[in-house]
């Protein structure tokens, strides 16, 4: 991510300036219409939450009241089960083969009884397991043999547990049937099968659930299949709602063309569901218009965002631009006037007419000595006087530092050695006036302090890639640790007379940038200055 962003920074940093102020008004634009797109979304968002917990609201208060309706026909089916003339009746017809008509006709109204007193039954019958006799409501109770035989057997296999069937829900009915077991022998004996049949179309249509703002609730199987009335939407369609919704509390479903909006929860047993769903449609053509609303807005911006930057842009650009080069101007003539005020530190021109007097007067009184040494002290005066370049050759700098050698020599009677080591390539390579001779006077300078007996001095330049290098490496010293950053914060004070280290490094930086100047360090016993400019030879570079 970090590498991303990197490469997204430098991309922008590259691109010219006009590009640049393009970009910004068209990012600007784009996270306007971001931010409203979101917006919109977020609206859309809540309206959803807001829907669905209308839905859900609603949706419990009328599947509580189908579960508890549903709870009683079990509860029926209990009382049944217990009942003693059920279990008297049956008995005989399990003992005896055969039941009185009186008897017969007393099972048939207890059962009818019973049923009247609920709701949304459309018939309740009693099936006996040992003739096959069906009691109850036999005028409403129409099931083919087969489909009568499949209830019984569902029956059997829960041994006198309730049991639902809802295969019948084309016909927005539902099956509860359960075996009569013989309670005084501890449930041993069967005795007969009971079966309810539910409308529950009708049972759901009068909780009010589908009367609600176009909410339409419908009794599904654990496929998808409806169990209850489903109106005018195709089995179909119910199916692809039941899909959609699948692992999601709500989803917007998009059907033949309408979108609904919609809620499954499932039964507290399991066996089956409720879809609940309202229509979309008006509310996502709100939404769309909204969206296009917005599009068109964010077109408009993106045109009127062209327009003003090509009215703006090109005066922008020219103002900056003459800013850009005065400024560059000024800071240009500041470098040179810096570089200049470092040179006049060391530019006292009496001092050059002063010793050619000398001169004269030494040979005169035949003095070879002093007359060297004010030569040399004068060609190193009149070098850096009569070339007003900042940048010389390394081998014009170089014999500056010879000069001053040759009178450190003489000084010190013979205990200077000097060396010098040069890549002949190098010689006509470009280099700051006065860098390496005022590092050589600093490193004989440290070299007599430690008061040792033979100094070295040595200079090696070198080419590393596309810069020099010049080591210079005096004995018997040591640098201080970040001598550089001390003498800045002067906790550190320069010693000597000619130039400093400090002003060194500082006119580097300004001839070459930030990433040149000078490092100190110590190594084998030797106190090292490390120089480093950029490699360019004569008519390259003149600052």
């Amino acid at each position: 991510m970090r590498k991303m962003a990197a490469g997204f920074k430098q991309a922008v940093d590259n691109l010219k300036l006009k590009k640049k102020m393009t970009f910004v008004w068209l990012f600007s634009a784009t996270v306007i219409l971001g931010v409203a797109l979101w917006g919109d979304y977020r609206m859309i968002r809540s309206y959803n939450d807001t829907l669905y917990a209308v839905m859900v609201d609603s949706m419990n208060y009328a599947l509580t009241g189908i579960s508890r309706q549903l709870d009683n026909y079990e509860t029926l089916s209990e009382t049944l089960f217990r009942s003693s003339q059920i279990q008297e009746k049956l008995t005989q017809m399990l003992e005896q083969q055969r039941l009185y008509t009186a008897d017969y006709e007393k099972l048939r109204k207890l059962l009818l009884t019973e049923s009247s007193q609920y709701d949304y039954i459309n018939y309740l019958i009693l099936i006996d397991e040992t003739t096959g006799n069906v009691f109850g409501d036999t005028a409403k109770a129409v099931l083919s043999e087969e489909n009568k035989a499949r209830i019984i057997a569902a029956a059997e296999e829960e041994q006198g547990r309730p049991v639902w069937i809802t295969e019948y829900g084309k016909d927005s009915q539902m099956i509860l049937t359960r075996k009569i077991m013989r309670i005084e022998n501890l449930g041993k004996d069967t005795l007969g099968t009971l079966i309810l049949n539910i409308d529950i179309a009708a049972l759901i249509r009068d909780t009010g659930v589908s009367e609600q703002e176009n909410f339409r609730c419908v009794l599904v199987d654990l496929e998808g299949n409806p169990l209850s009335d489903s109106g005018e939407y195709t089995n179909e369609q119910i199916r692809g709602i039941y899909e959609e919704l699948k692992g999601e509390k709500f989803s917007v479903v998009n059907l033949d063309g309408h979108r609904y909006f919609a809620v499954y929860r499932e039964e507290s047993s399991g066996k089956w569901g409720y879809v609940y769903f309202s229509d979309y449609d008006q509310m996502y053509a709100s939404i769309h218009e909204n969206i296009r609303s917005i599009a068109q807005i964010g077109v408009l911006c993106f045109l009127f965002i062209v327009v003003l930057n090509s009215i703006f842009t090109n005066d922008t650009l020219k103002r900056f631009g003459g800013l850009i080069q005065k400024n560059y101007e000024t800071e240009l003539r500041r470098k040179r006037a810096e570089v200049e005020m470092l040179e006049t530190q060391i530019n006292p021109h009496f001092l050059y007419n002063t010793l050619q007097t000398i001169n004269w007067r030494a040979k005169a009184l035949h003095s070879t000595e002093i007359s060297k040494m004010v030569e040399s002290l004068s060609q190193i005066l009149q070098m850096t006087l009569s070339n007003r370049k900042s940048c010389i050759t390394v081998e014009e700098e170089l014999d500056l530092a010879q000069q001053y050698v040759t009178i450190q020599q003489m000084r010190m009677e013979g205990e200077l050695i000097y060396e010098v080591f040069v890549e002949p390539e190098l010689l006509t390579a470009m280099i700051p006036k006065l860098v390496i001779q005022p590092l050589v006077e600093n490193g004989i300078h440290h070299s007599m302090d430690a008061m040792q007996e033979v100094m070295r001095i040595s200079v090696d330049v070198r080419r590393e890639g596309e810069e020099i290098a010049v080591f210079v490496r005096n004995s018997g010293s040591r640098f201080p640790e970040d001598l550089l950053a001390k003498l800045r914060r002067e906790e550190i004070r320069p010693t000597g007379h000619g130039i400093g280290i400090l002003n060194i490094d500082t006119r580097i930086k300004l001839t070459y940038g930030d990433a040149y100047g000078i490092a100190f360090y110590n190594e084998e016993g030797f106190a090292i200055a490390k120089l480093r400019i950029p490699f360019e030879t004569e008519g390259k570079t003149d600052v």
